[in-house]
């Protein structure tokens, strides 16, 4: 499978991935240093040619998830959780 390919199959599961880990589409728009309608284009499929705006999306979402056997890393407004 192309690269191209594979990030236009990750872009189908953008809106779910993100709503797990519990972020905004403007507050992942920020993070991503794009505007809010590029994040919506992204989580309705559309993957712009040469843009490097997906895979920092992607990186971020991926950062943003629980590991699966530790902690769950860092809470929603970006600190870190607190020890337990």
């Amino acid at each position: 499978m192309s690269a191209s390919a594979n990030l236009t199959e990750q872009s189908g599961s953008i809106r779910e991935l993100r709503a797990s880990v519990g972020i905004s589409q403007e507050l992942l728009a920020r993070r991503a240093d794009c505007s809010t309608a590029m994040v919506r284009l992204l989580e309705s499929g559309y993957v712009p040619a040469h843009s490097e705006v997906l895979p920092r999306v992607l990186a971020i979402l991926n950062d943003e998830r629980p590991a699966a056997n530790g902690p769950l890393g860092k809470m929603r407004d970006g600190s870190a959780h607190p020890p337990e």
